[in-house]
C-alpha cells in the first residue's frame, strides 16, 4: 500500500541498500515461486493463476500468505505487482479477463478471490484490494501517481528525515526478472521475458 504513492525505484536506506523496488521484485517472485513450485498440487495454482495475500476466502476474510495458504488466489496480489513483475502479472490478468472471466470478472474487474481447489469464487469486491490494482497498474503504465506524490515538498522532506535516499545500483541490470523453466527436478534460468509496454509500444529493460 505504501507504493501506491511512494516510488520504490527512488527509495533505499541503510537496511535496504539495493532499493525498495528490487526488494518488491524479490518478494513478488517469492510469492509466485511458492505458488508454482511449493504449494500442494491439488491447490491448482499455475503461471496464469497465482498470488497470495489477505482476501476473502470460502470461510471468511483471511490473511493468506505462503505461510498461511488457504488455497485461495487473490487477484490483487499479482495484478497490483504489475510494476515489479509485469510479464508474470500480465499472465494472471489475461487469464482473469479471459478464461476465468465468467467466474471471477464483474463490472469493476476481478472479484476479490478464487479457489480452484474448492471450485469457489468470491462474488464481492473489497475496496482495500481493488485500490492497489488500479493504482499500481497506472504506475506501471505511466508512473502518474508516483510522480504526483513524490513531487510533494512535504513528502520529500519526510523521506529525507526518515533516512531514505535514491538507491546506488552497480552496473548491470538490477531490475531484470529472469524467466525460469522446470526440467526434470531442476529449475533452469531461461531468458529475460520482456513484454511490450502497453503505452509506448517498446520493450524496456532498465539497466
Amino acid at each position: 500500500y505504501s507504493f501506491v504513492g511512494l516510488n520504490p525505484r527512488l527509495l533505499a536506506d541503510d537496511y535496504v541498500s539495493r532499493g525498495y523496488f528490487v526488494r518488491c521484485v524479490k518478494q513478488t517472485l517469492g510469492n509466485r515461486g511458492y505458488c508454482l513450485y511449493e504449494a500442494p498440487e491439488e491447490y491448482r495454482y499455475s503461471e496464469s493463476l497465482w498470488g497470495l495475500t489477505a482476501c476473502e476466502t470460502k470461510n471468511g476474510y483471511v490473511a493468506g500468505s505462503p505461510c498461511n495458504d488457504t488455497a485461495t488466489v487473490a487477484p490483487t496480489a499479482a495484478v497490483a505487482s504489475m510494476p515489479f513483475t509485469p510479464q508474470y502479472s500480465m499472465q494472471v490478468l489475461r487469464n482473469l479477463a479471459g478464461g476465468l472471466k465468467k467466474r471471477i470478472w464483474g463490472r469493476f474487474g476481478p472479484y476479490d478471490a478464487i479457489s480452484p481447489r474448492d471450485n469457489w469464487a468470491s462474488e464481492y469486491y473489497l475496496a482495500i484490494d481493488q485500490l492497489p490494482m488500479v493504482c499500481l497498474v497506472e504506475n506501471y503504465r505511466t508512473g502518474l501517481l508516483w510522480r504526483l506524490f513524490m513531487a510533494d515538498r512535504d513528502i520529500e522532506a519526510g523521506l529525507r528525515r526518515a533516512g531514505l535516499r535514491p538507491p546506488r545500483h552497480a552496473e548491470g541490470f538490477p531490475e531484470v526478472v529472469a524467466a525460469f523453466r522446470k526440467e526434470g527436478g531442476n529449475y533452469l534460468r531461461d531468458a529475460y521475458d520482456a513484454r511490450r509496454h502497453p503505452d509506448s509500444g517498446l520493450y524496456e529493460i532498465p539497466y
